[in-house]
């Protein structure tokens, strides 16, 4: 197989180097830009209210699973190393 998909010498063949915004996504940032302050208070607002989709948004922006997961698992791993300590120390003051 190939290790390219065009010849080389096919300039339709180039693409958009990677990193590079399209100019349409840098317009729409630059006009959202201002305003999201103020969607952000609104969806906060929402989410105080009872809306169960802001909610999922802020909850899936703000904390991500993995960092739930890495946050119960550090917390496991705290009580698993003072449970050790508390082994050991009582395995030293019983010699």
């Amino acid at each position: 197989m190939a290790k390219h998909r065009f010849q080389p010498g096919n300039t339709f063949g180039k693409r958009r180097p990677q990193g590079v915004k399209s100019h349409e996504i840098k317009e729409h940032r630059a006009l959202l830009g201002p305003m999201v302050p103020e969607i952000l208070a609104k969806c906060y607002a929402m989410a105080l209210d009872g809306d169960i989709g802001a909610m999922k948004i802020i909850l899936d922006r703000a904390m991500p699973i993995r960092s739930v997961v890495d946050e119960e698992f550090s917390e496991e791993l705290a009580e698993l190393r003072a449970l050790l300590e508390e082994r050991q120390t009582n395995e030293v003051s019983v010699q």
